[in-house]
């Protein structure tokens, strides 16, 4: 069950954070920004940093209490939804004609999004 919980609340982060980074792009960047190659790398990879860090941070806290914050089973939940994003992005981005940078960029930031929640979620763990 708690397993379940973390997934579910993890992909429903990617969902409503994909969601929203469509729309904040759509009514905040223009076409301008989105033609030049940076401005694509820092529209896809700033939210997906965000994302990424949301996912494993409310995934943690819904799997429960921090007293079970630890083992395979623990780091298989947290860590479910971001694995699959980075391994979609790469095998998309690889079938797509996205640019590579810009797909490097997106897995690189939920990489990091991803790592830093972990990193925070292993800190407040109990016995660390």
């Amino acid at each position: 069950m708690r397993i379940s919980r973390a997934v579910a609340a993890a992909a429903a982060v990617w969902f409503v954070g994909s969601i929203l980074v469509v729309f904040v792009r759509q009514w905040f960047a223009g076409i301008e920004p989105l033609a030049v190659l940076t401005g694509q790398v820092l529209w896809v990879a700033g939210p997906r940093l965000v994302i990424g860090f949301a996912m494993v941070a409310l995934a943690a806290r819904a799997y429960g209490r921090r007293a079970h914050w630890s083992g395979r089973a623990f780091a298989a939940a947290v860590l479910a939804v971001p694995a699959a994003d980075i391994v979609l992005t790469v095998v998309l981005g690889l079938l797509g004609d996205g640019h590579p940078a810009v797909v490097a960029a997106r897995a690189a930031a939920v990489l990091a999004g991803g790592a830093l929640g972990w990193l925070l979620v292993r800190r407040f763990r109990p016995g660390a």
